[in-house]
């Protein structure tokens, strides 16, 4: 007599679970936060520049400082504080300031007051050491 043909099946089955089948091991999660795993990243390649605008170069002395203000009230503050007025980069602070005019005009500087004008740039007022006669500083720079 034969087999039926579901028992050679169901002896498979048995033998199985008998033996054991090896499931996939669970993980158990001690914390409420799930963490997505690390996947790979592709480096981005640009299609287009990044930059459509160049950098702006760096602050020079001569940037930094533009000119003297040769206005009447700028030349009484010479005669009576002892300060320069000079007109300066918008983005000039006033350390900058300070010690690019000292490198200029190799005088020492105290103080340096500024001012941002509507014009869009700015004015320092640059006061002087009084050892240092800003009257000779100013004909050294051809304002008087």
């Amino acid at each position: 007599m034969s087999e039926r043909p579901g028992a050679t099946k169901a002896s498979k089955v048995a033998k199985a679970v008998k033996k054991g089948v090896k499931s996939k091991k669970t993980i158990v999660r001690k914390t409420p936060h799930f963490f997505r795993p690390k996947t790979l990243v592709h480096p981005k390649k640009p299609q287009v520049p990044t930059r459509l605008v160049e950098k702006r170069r760096k602050l020079t002395d001569a940037r930094l400082v533009t000119m003297p203000l040769t206005t009447e009230a700028a030349m009484s503050k010479i005669e009576l504080c002892n300060t320069i007025v000079f007109l300066c980069d918008r983005l000039a602070t006033k350390p900058q300031i300070k010690a690019a005019v000292s490198r200029m005009l190799n005088a020492k500087v105290i103080k340096v007051n500024t001012l941002n004008r509507l014009e869009g740039d700015k004015k320092a007022f640059v006061k002087f050491d009084p050892s240092v006669d800003a009257l000779e500083m100013a004909n050294k720079l051809g304002m008087v």
